[in-house]
This record gives structure tokens, C-alpha cells and sequence, in this order.
């Protein structure tokens, strides 16, 4: 369980949130699926961090709802793919934390599961925040 704690998020006061939400995506992740762009096209990184914003919630609040369940299989699929959507867009630590609920799911370690979804949640609110900045920069370089 150990491996997957972030002392950035827990413990370590001198990394303030700025910091702490630049380093929660990867922008070389961002940068490389630029090469995917049409010209004259709407910006296809905007649109997908804004699908992402749209389905990584629902996605959350179904792995808390089958974590209560106790739907083990259900909910390792369902942070199967949150994972997978997540590691497309290089969203920081959230695809390893999806990796170890799915796998704590598969091992029916609730407990465990319940204390790596409090954390995905936390990295989630910072993988939010840092998609919303890099939206808010490439629309107003557009303008």
C-alpha cells in the first residue's frame, strides 16, 4: 500500500498547490498528441480534456458506488477504464492509482481500496485543476 502514497499530497508542506497541480499532468503527453491536429480543426486537445471532464467524474462516482457495493469485479473494470482514458492523457498519478484499485478489487481487499479511492479522489481534484489551466491557455492563445 506504501508505494502508492504520495508524500506531495500527504505530507510535505513546502511543495504548494501550484507546484503540486503543474506536476499532476504531463504535458509532453498533451504536446504528443498534437501531431493529430487538422488544421482548421478545433483544438483536438481541448476537446479531449473536455470529454475527459465530462466522463472521469461519472466514472469516479461509479467506483465509489461499487465499492460500497462490494462489486469487486465491476468496479476493477470500471478503474480498468479510468485508467486506460486517464494514461492517454497523461493524468499524472491516476492511472497507477486506478491499477492498485483495480488490482485491491481483484484481490477483494476493501479496505485497501476504499483508502486508494479517498487518495485517486484527492489527485483527481489537483488532475482537474491542471486540465482547466491548460484548457484556459489554449483557448486563450486561439483568441
Amino acid at each position: 500500500m506504501k508505494e502508492y502514497r504520495n508524500h506531495e499530497l500527504r505530507g510535505d508542506r513546502e511543495i504548494n498547490d501550484a507546484d503540486r497541480t503543474a506536476r499532476a499532468i504531463d504535458l509532453s503527453v498533451l504536446i504528443s498528441l498534437e501531431v493529430a491536429q487538422v488544421d482548421g480543426e478545433p483544438d483536438l486537445i481541448v476537446d479531449l480534456i473536455d470529454l475527459y471532464l465530462e466522463e472521469a467524474p461519472r466514472r469516479m462516482a461509479a467506483m465509489s458506488a461499487l465499492l460500497a457495493q462490494r462489486d469487486w469485479l465491476s468496479l476493477s473494470r470500471a478503474a480498468h477504464s479510468l485508467k486506460g482514458c486517464s494514461a492517454v492523457l497523461g493524468a499524472g498519478r491516476t492511472p497507477q492509482l486506478c491499477d492498485a484499485i483495480e488490482q485491491f478489487a481483484l484481490d477483494n481487499a476493501h479496505p485497501v481500496s476504499l483508502d486508494v479511492l479517498h487518495e485517486l479522489h484527492e489527485e483527481f481534484a489537483l488532475v482537474c485543476e491542471a486540465f482547466l489551466h491548460e484548457k484556459q491557455r489554449r483557448t486563450s492563445i486561439q483568441k
